[in-house]
């Protein structure tokens, strides 16, 4: 399947580091045509904090796609990191090391969503990496936002409750990877049926 938007290569999972105070029908319609085929699209959620009463940014606000928002290294919600009940998971978007301006050897600290979301966004291919491998069909199964919620949920601080600062927590995936390929493979299949 090709699902990019103008890719002659498959795509899994698009990062979405941008966003606006509206939605852009096409911008908006292209997503939904990218979940629709299967794509986990990966949205920062916005650097407003709790600056507005609708602070969280499209297309995160879309309820078929990823809402990231910012943790510091100490798993405490960033200051910045928008609030809102569209928010899923935090992933450490402060002071992260990064290629920036000064020569091929310039790192900087860089902070904010559009941090956190790709790291999310490649949390999800070596997700997706993994269940090729244990079963096709839990692959295909996972081609789907919902689904892959309750796969990360597993992996996540606070798995069990969600709130508009914190979504449900850090996403901590270690101990996941850690486990055997039997153990994630039972994981995964409870989620999957359960969805």
């Amino acid at each position: 399947n090709n699902h990019g938007l103008n890719s002659e290569l498959p795509v899994n999972v698009i990062s979405l580091s941008f966003g606006s105070t509206y939605c852009d029908s096409e911008i908006c319609n292209r997503i939904d045509t990218l979940v629709g085929a299967g794509v986990i699209v990966v949205c920062a959620a916005s650097n407003e904090g709790r600056l507005t009463a609708r602070n969280i940014a499209y297309p995160a606000r879309l309820g078929n796609v990823l809402c990231i928002g910012s943790h510091s290294s100490s798993g405490k919600a960033s200051s910045f990191s928008a609030v809102g009940r569209e928010i899923d998971f935090l992933a450490l978007g402060e002071n992260v090391c990064a290629p920036s301006v000064g020569g091929p050897q310039a790192l900087s600290g860089f902070n904010g969503t559009s941090c956190s979301t790709p790291a999310v966004a490649g949390l999800v291919c070596l997700v997706l990496q993994q269940l090729i491998h244990l079963s096709v069909p839990l692959y295909q199964r996972a081609h789907n936002v919902r689904v892959m919620k309750e796969i990360l949920m597993e992996m996540a601080t606070c798995s069990g409750r969600h709130s508009e600062e914190q979504g449900f927590g850090c996403l901590v995936p270690a101990e996941f990877f850690e486990k055997t390929p039997d153990e994630k493979m039972r994981i995964i299949s409870r989620m999957v049926q359960g969805v």
